[in-house]
């Protein structure tokens, strides 16, 4: 799997429905679910995650891929990895890294957008606050 085609799969849900839990292609999916269902398209074997958590998830998805990286790496870092959103040191969002227009962004399903949208990371920590955690794919080609 290339960095190139986790964007290409994560574009592809650009604007299906958030949905709580969600994961379905049209019906509907939640942060959660975009790299799931990014991953499992791409032949990852996710199937051991779990698919009920509490409305605020408490991590334990991401047990499932790579290393942890140190956020000051993150603008280094390339696209393609999950970015993890945390308040109170406990995780609530997360997305898919991305560029657009030159700038870093991300590829996410926000309940205040009601759907799965790409914007600028500048624009998304007005909204999200900073990323607290990166995370990459495994088995991930540059």
């Amino acid at each position: 799997m290339k960095r190139e085609d986790i964007i290409v799969r994560a574009r592809s849900l650009i604007s299906v429905p958030w949905v709580h839990q969600g994961r379905d292609w049209t019906q509907g999916i939640d942060c959660v679910g975009l790299p799931i269902m990014v991953g499992t398209s791409l032949g990852l074997d996710l199937s051991a995650l779990p698919t009920n958590y509490p409305r605020r998830p408490d991590g334990t998805f991401m047990r499932y891929f790579r290393e942890h990286m140190d956020i000051k790496e993150l603008l280094k870092h390339d696209d393609g990895d999950v970015l993890v959103f945390s308040k109170s040191g406990h995780p609530c969002h997360c997305g898919i890294r991305s560029t657009l227009r030159g700038k870093p962004a991300i590829i996410h399903a926000h309940a205040s957008y009601r759907k799965v949208v790409e914007q600028t990371l500048e624009s998304a920590v007005a909204v999200l606050g900073k990323p607290g955690y990166v995370f990459a794919f495994p088995g991930v080609e540059d």
